[in-house]
């Protein structure tokens, strides 16, 4: 049927092709192809047993014979009997021939997958997955290390002269080695031995687009692309343009065993102001990503390499747990906070790092026209009881274009009339660039004005009509609701206490219209907002809308004042100009002088190794990169031997908290490339070379021959046999 169906088409498709078209079915997922296809033309030699069967017929004897009554009755069955045996030979040796040689032609069964040629230089893409997840132990070693031996392996099935590329998939992925391979395996061992694990998650999206970029500028005609991963990943997305239909990818599986393992998944400092010797909350969260129950595991928290804090938690698989422990900073500077669960198969995600600043000295500029305008917050700040200490300088509104603001932590502007644009620009600038504004109205100030500089470039919203009138003295207003889960207020209230604040009053107000990017933090009795903050980039502000004299209320006068200007001061000034930072494992950390070009910067790694980096200009300013935070732990940017900034780099919680990824999802996001899904393991080499030349079939092709040989022999001596006794004669 099949060589019917394809009779027509023989003059324009090679002998090759038809076999292959004959033994595929229709919709089959398999299909035979031949790794010796130059052998096709052997097939001519089965027309030799038909040749021979033409020019080598036997002819009938006559014999003369008095009566023919009975011989012509036995003729007929015997020619019939003869003639059937002759056919059945000839099909057997016909077949002998074809099974023989398409033996020698070596038939194997493969997936439809894209061809590669037995001696064909290919473009091979080596996708380590070093991530986080791959820290995990699995049969005695890591599952790197197990990825390690696999890829020993397969190198046994790679031809010399194959370009070898291989990508490190922990973001940022990058290619960390090019070679041509050899068999003396000098180039892979090497890369072998310098390929570590990282704490970032797996890159999958990079890790292909490296891949694509490497196939483009390729020679070869064939590409494989080899994935090694536990599948602790989350789905890629829509395949990199320009892969070629013959790109075939190897998604090879490492095991996932069950194992014990608990992730501290967070740790976050529950506090913005910070100040020594008074205690600061930290917030742990620890999550079981293992298989098991744990019971009594032992949680630590250091702060600069003091432990200052343990306690024992239970969590059942599955879930996780939050604990709140302080910390008590005992100096000024950095404050190194590190959490550590006790170890189990990934020590890895045992450890968490956070960090916060302590400067030794706050610098504060007070804006305000006249003494009067700005002696209650002065008195303010002199009458907070902490132990930070402070410097505050004094200007007039006038003086604020000709000082310099470097080095100013916080600005408070009280009762200033009203902003030139220049002016409102200077303090948009320096907001945006990190620094704090705390800012008080006043019976001087223009609030159309305050509405098309100030308030316009923060984004903060606009000020309204007034409430009220300064010469009554019947109050209009109260202080309304605190927002006490706010940072400006942490650990100044206590949840199971009921707190009660003195209210002042309030005989004159301006009414505030926020913007959706402000948040209020207090509200008058009538819902109005009496402070609000808003954060435009790095910087923070705080708005008061409400003076800081007693010409509008007897605020200044309470209890509540003197602390709320304090924290206020402080919470302003901790967010940009801090010299802190918290990144995620693959991250790249920045840090930008604004002066300082000509002085050498060195980087001071997790591990104590320091490396040296050199500032490149930006916009009049020096910018510090480094893109190799791979590894978990606090960085140190220092200029000889004072420290300039630091980050604590974590990992990602998310690879260890997710589960595996299906390797049917995996396929369908690579769609349309070809994926074959195997599991890491001893019968790896053996996958490949099936995947890539079929299952052999040649021994089978071979034992059919020598059993239809067996046949033929045993009929053929049966039809000698008989062809002694029972000649066909004809008769005269």
């Amino acid at each position: 049927m099949c060589a019917a169906r394809h009779l027509g088409n023989l003059v324009t498709i090679n002998k090759t092709d038809w076999l292959q078209r004959c033994f595929t079915r229709k919709h089959a997922s398999y299909m035979l192809t031949f790794l010796n296809s130059f052998l096709a033309w052997s097939l001519l030699a089965a027309a030799i047993p038909i040749l021979i069967h033409l020019f080598t017929r036997k002819k009938l004897k006559h014999i003369p014979f008095s009566t023919l009554q009975f011989l012509r009755q036995m003729q007929k069955e015997k020619i019939r009997q003869v003639r059937l045996k002759q056919w059945v030979l000839l099909l057997l040796r016909t077949l002998i021939i074809i099974l023989l040689v398409l033996a020698f032609m070596q038939p194997a069964l493969r997936t439809e997958s894209p061809a590669l040629g037995k001696d064909v230089r290919a473009s091979v893409v080596l996708i380590i997955d070093n991530s986080l997840s791959m820290h995990n132990s699995s049969r005695g070693a890591t599952r790197l290390a197990l990825v390690r031996e696999g890829l020993r392996r397969l190198a046994s099935t790679f031809t010399p002269g194959d370009r070898i590329t291989v990508i490190a998939a922990a973001r940022p992925a990058r290619v960390i080695s090019k070679f041509s391979f050899s068999e003396t395996n000098a180039d892979l061992d090497g890369f072998l031995n310098e390929l570590s694990l990282r704490d970032s998650e797996a890159d999958f999206d990079g890790a292909l687009l490296l891949a694509q970029q490497v196939f483009a500028t390729s020679p070869n005609p064939n590409h494989e692309v080899y994935w090694f991963s536990d599948q602790k990943i989350t789905a890629p997305g829509p395949v990199p343009a320009g892969f070629a239909a013959n790109t075939l990818f190897y998604n090879i599986v490492v095991p996932n065993e069950k194992m014990r393992n608990l992730t501290l998944s967070a740790l976050r400092v529950d506090a913005a102001i910070f100040e020594p010797g008074k205690a600061v909350p930290v917030r742990v969260t620890v999550s079981n990503s293992g298989d098991f129950d744990e019971k009594d595991r032992l949680l630590s928290v250091f702060l600069n390499d003091q432990r200052v804090a343990q306690r024992q938690i239970s969590i059942p698989r599955g879930q996780q747990r939050s604990e709140l422990l302080r910390v008590v900073p005992r100096e000024p500077g950095y404050q190194y906070v590190r959490a550590v669960i006790e170890n189990d198969q990934n020590n890895a995600d045992n450890e968490r790092f956070s960090l916060f600043y302590i400067p030794p000295e706050s610098r504060i500029l007070l804006v305000g026209p006249g003494e009067e305008s700005r002696r209650f917050i002065r008195l303010a700040l002199q009458a907070a009881s902490t132990t930070a200490a402070r410097k505050v300088s004094e200007i007039e509104p006038r003086q604020l274009m000709t000082t310099s603001l470097d080095g100013i932590d916080v600005i408070v502007l009280s009762n200033v009339a009203r902003f030139s644009n220049a002016a409102a620009a200077k303090l948009d600038r320096y907001v945006r660039d990190g620094g704090g504004l705390v800012l008080f109205l006043g019976e001087a100030i223009d609030a159309r004005n305050y509405n098309t500089t100030v308030l316009k470039n923060l984004a903060a919203g606009e000020l309204a009509e007034s409430i009220g009138d300064i010469a009554s003295t019947a109050p209009v207003l109260r202080m309304g609701k605190i927002n006490q889960g706010h940072p400006l207020f942490a650990s100044v209230f206590d949840d199971q206490q009921k707190v009660r604040v003195e209210s002042p009053f309030f005989r004159f107000a301006m009414r505030a219209r926020l913007s959706t990017e402000a948040v209020t933090i207090i509200q008058y009795s009538n819902g109005l907002p009496l402070l609000a903050e808003v954060s435009p980039d790095r910087g923070r502000a705080l708005l008061f809308f409400t003076s800081a004299d007693d010409r509008w209320s007897d605020i200044v006068y309470k209890g509540v004042f003197a602390p709320l200007v304090d924290r206020s001061v402080r919470y302003a000034a901790s967010r940009g100009r801090s010299p802190v930072a918290e990144l995620i494992a693959g991250e790249g950390l920045r840090y930008r002088m604004n002066s300082g070009a000509a002085r050498e910067v060195s980087l001071v790694l997790p591990d104590e190794r320091r490396t040296m980096l050199k500032p490149a200009v930006e916009k009049n300013a020096f910018l510090v990169q480094y893109d190799k935070t791979g590894r978990s732990g606090f960085y140190r940017l220092m200029s000889g031997d004072e420290q300039l900034y630091a980050v604590a780099v974590n990992f990602a919680p998310g690879e260890m908290t997710a589960p595996v990824l299906p390797a049917d999802s995996l396929a369908q996001a690579l769609h349309p490339l070809h994926v074959v899904t195997m599991p890491l393991g001893d019968e790896l080499p053996q996958r490949i070379r099936e995947q890539r030349q079929g299952k052999p079939l040649w021994r089978f092709f071979l034992a059919l021959a020598l059993v239809m040989l067996i046949a033929e022999m045993l009929l053929f001596r049966d039809r000698t046999e008989q062809s002694s006794v029972d000649m066909p004669v004809a008769a005269t």
